[in-house]
Order: structure tokens, then C-alpha cells, then sequence
């Protein structure tokens, strides 16, 4: 994701997109930078710290600490709805204004060229129109590269987990009419932990996905306004 956002606002710069090159440049690498330690520090903690309370629980029923667990992955899921809601917001309101003052500046700058430069303004406009059109094919063709690439690394640890978590929850459904004993309960709960963990991977996966579809609308848009 990193790598991959410097490139395409570089690209983004060439098809004349200065406001949402300039926007989107520091508020996406913040914005990523932010959610991935608030989840990499917080919310997968409160994932990890639920499971191991709600299996201490299961062993044992001295300390009972079950409803301080399903709290704790409320508020790790909580955390991730609002993160991905601030995530969004901030850069689709960002990106379409800096979207639309890009188009109505380019704009006037192809009827200036086009009207006040003598004899080469029209050519000038137009091969200036034959560039843009051409980074714009190159930027989506590495946005949409981009964004298969997300999803290959994304998918393989996300499907493992849910299978872990079917695993989990399957063997403690099987094992439950042998005898209800802790260790049924136990593995239940584990395949309840690992769905949580699915659940904020495939959080994480949806806002860079949309990150970089964002970055790539922009561009689109702009070419229209002209």
C-alpha cells in the first residue's frame, strides 16, 4: 500500500491533478499510518486479551471474566467502525473537492491556451489532451495492478483464519454431545477470537482497497470535467 500510493499520485501529478496530488499525498499516508497502529496496538489486542479472559473463564469457574471479554470485542469492533468511517469520509470529502478545483483549473488553463495563444494555442491543447489521456490509461492500469495485488496478500491470511476459526468452532460442536467440558466451551470461543481476527483483517483490506480507488476516480473525474 506504501509502495504502491507514491506511484500513483506521481502519475496523478502528470495528468495535471496538482490539488489532489498535494491532498491526497500526506492525508493518505497518515490516515494509514493511523490505522494501522491504532489496530496493530489496540485492536488486535483487545482481540487477543478477549480470547485468552474467555478461555481462562471456560477453565475455570472461580474467576469469571466472560462479560468483560464480549466487552472488550465490542469495543475492538466499535474501534474498527469508526476508524473506517473516519477513513473514508475524510478522504472522499478531501479528494472530491481537490477533485473539482483540479477540473475547473485545468479547464480554464486548455480555453486560455486554446484562445489567447496565437497559431499553436489549439495544437497545444490538443496534445496536451493526447497526454493526459494516455497517463490517465497508464495510472489505471497500475491502480487496477495494485489493487489485484492487495487482494492476493490479503486473501491467503484471511481465508486461513476463517478455516481456523471453522475448524475451531467445528471441533467444538462435534466433541459437545461427548460431554460438555471446558475444553468444548474452549474451542468454541477460539473460533469465536479468530472471527473477530477475519473481521478486522477484512476491515483493514476494504479501506485500502478504497484508498486507492479513490486515488483512481480522481483522476477520471478531473479528465471528465475537461
Amino acid at each position: 500500500m506504501l509502495a504502491l500510493i507514491p506511484l500513483l499520485l506521481s502519475l496523478l501529478l502528470s495528468l495535471g491533478n496538482l490539488a489532489s496530488a498535494s491532498v491526497f499525498h500526506p492525508l493518505i499516508l497518515f490516515m494509514v499510518h493511523v490505522v494501522g497502529n491504532v489496530i496493530a496496538t489496540i485492536v488486535l489486542p483487545l482481540i487477543f486479551l478477549a480470547g485468552v479472559m474467555n478461555m481462562v473463564s471456560s477453565f475455570t469457574g472461580r474467576y469469571q471474566v466472560s462479560q468483560l471479554a464480549d466487552l472488550l470485542n465490542k469495543l475492538s469492533l466499535g474501534a474498527l467502525g469508526v476508524l473506517t468511517t473516519l477513513f473514508l469520509s475524510v478522504i472522499s470529502l478531501q479528494g472530491l473537492t481537490a477533485t473539482v478545483a483540479d477540473g475547473v483549473t485545468l479547464r480554464t488553463a486548455k480555453f486560455l491556451a486554446g484562445n489567447f495563444v496565437p497559431v499553436v494555442g489549439k495544437l497545444f491543447a490538443d496534445a496536451a489532451d493526447t497526454v493526459v489521456a494516455a497517463s490517465l490509461l497508464v495510472k489505471n492500469a497500475i491502480g487496477m495492478a495494485g489493487v489485484l495485488t492487495l487482494l492476493f496478500i490479503c486473501v491467503f491470511p484471511s481465508i486461513k483464519i476463517l478455516i481456523l476459526s471453522l475448524i475451531y468452532s467445528f471441533a467444538g460442536a462435534v466433541m459437545q454431545p461427548l460431554g460438555d467440558s471446558p475444553v468444548t466451551t474452549c474451542l468454541s470461543l477460539v473460533g469465536k477470537s479468530l472471527i473477530f481476527m477475519f473481521a478486522a483483517m477484512a476491515m483493514v483490506a476494504l479501506m485500502f482497497f478504497l484508498a486507492i480507488s479513490v486515488v483512481i476516480v480522481a483522476g477520471n473525474v478531473t479528465l471528465m470535467m475537461r
